[in-house]
């Protein structure tokens, strides 16, 4: 097996509803005016002083132009070998302009951000690592930072593509993502096949990703897949953790949604946190359908160490990194390739101020 560790640059950048499964059957149990009441209670709390701190979550996306972007992405190349590239892709870059088709009620506030991709600037960065054509084979999602692998030919796309087939194939997990989340995992370590499946609103308006356990009844849905995950919880905090977690698919915000399935939502995840919510203490699941796309509801906690008011929680970045990618039987050999990539200086500073550690 080949390691490839990345040396990247880095930078500053009333009603709720809760779900219980009995006997396979899952119902809900409506509580009035939880999040009303969590809300108000947020706006009595005192503004937290944030004069002359360290604000690490409003520059995220520092350059102003393409070429300032295509620089920045030239120091945060992590591998560059026989056609093969990986960069360090930051959080807030999308890998292709939005389609008129698409979701745009999916937004995340970044501040002081220009709308780029990496599309957009793959003939700049072409010309600067002296190819003729760019691909782009693999990356995360626009809202999470890691490995993005891009390709100089078509044998080259086709023989990571052959890579990731085979590991579908198998019971092999190659992707390991970071993710700082709230609250504590049902357990720390887990290694487990459930259910994913697309479920429609009650209404019928809207669809949903819901996760449920391997074993139980299935609810009406009109797509579903197994998906196979492996998570471990590498650090505790008072009130947040750091896990490992390891997909076969990230479809459908499968980290997210799982995440949350554990009622331990990412850190800063506007889509999915507002099926985790609190009653008389006790941390339970909330109905999907109600709230969705709700803002996350920080405690004051942790609100202080990150020095971020309830006014500004919308800015936090979600805290999920892509850390490691594996390509099987890669090279002529047969050996593995492996890619790392550390965490960016915010994810770093996050850990850091909730005194949770990332392993070297």
């Amino acid at each position: 097996m080949r390691l490839v560790r990345g040396c990247a640059s880095s930078h500053k950048m009333f009603r709720c509803s809760f779900i219980c499964a009995k006997n396979s059957v899952v119902s809900f149990y409506k509580i009035d005016a939880t999040v009303i009441f969590a809300r108000l209670l947020s706006s009595l709390e005192p503004k937290i002083n944030t004069s002359g701190e360290e604000k690490p979550y409003t520059n995220l996306c520092p350059w102003k132009s393409k070429r300032e972007l295509t620089e920045y992405l030239l120091r945060n190349t992590i591998y560059n070998e026989n056609g093969l590239i990986a960069l360090n892709k930051p959080y807030g870059l999308g890998i292709q302009p939005p389609s008129k088709l698409r979701d745009t009620r999916i937004t995340t506030a970044i501040p002081n951000s220009e709308n780029y991709t990496i599309a957009e600037v793959l003939p700049l960065l072409g010309n600067n690592y002296g190819v003729d054509r760019l691909m782009i084979v693999k990356s995360p999602e626009k809202y999470s930072s890691g490995i993005t692998l891009l390709a100089t030919s078509n044998e080259v796309f086709e023989k990571v593509v052959k890579c990731k087939r085979r590991d579908l194939a198998s019971v092999r997990l190659t992707s390991k993502y970071l993710a700082v989340v709230v609250g504590q995992p049902k357990v720390s370590l887990k290694n487990e096949t459930v259910n994913y499946l697309l479920v429609k609103s009650p209404d019928g308006k809207s669809k949903q990703p819901i996760v449920q356990d391997f074993t139980a009844k299935q609810i009406g849905s009109e797509k579903e897949r197994k998906v196979r995950v492996a998570y471990n919880t590498i650090s505790h905090g008072s009130s947040t953790c750091l896990v490992e977690i390891k997909p076969s698919t990230t479809r459908w915000h499968f980290l997210r949604v799982y995440l949350s399935h554990l009622l331990s939502p990412v850190l800063g995840d506007n889509l999915y946190s507002s099926r985790v919510t609190s009653f008389m203490g006790v941390t339970v699941a909330a109905n999907p359908f109600n709230n969705f796309r709700r803002p996350q509801i920080l405690g004051q906690e942790i609100l202080e160490v990150l020095n971020v008011s309830p006014e500004e929680e919308h800015i936090i970045p979600c805290h999920i990194h892509l850390q490691e990618v594996v390509l099987t039987s890669f090279h002529k050999n047969k050996t593995d390739l492996t890619i790392l990539a550390p965490p960016p200086s915010y994810f770093q500073w996050t850990c850091e101020k909730l005194n949770l550690k990332i392993k070297n």
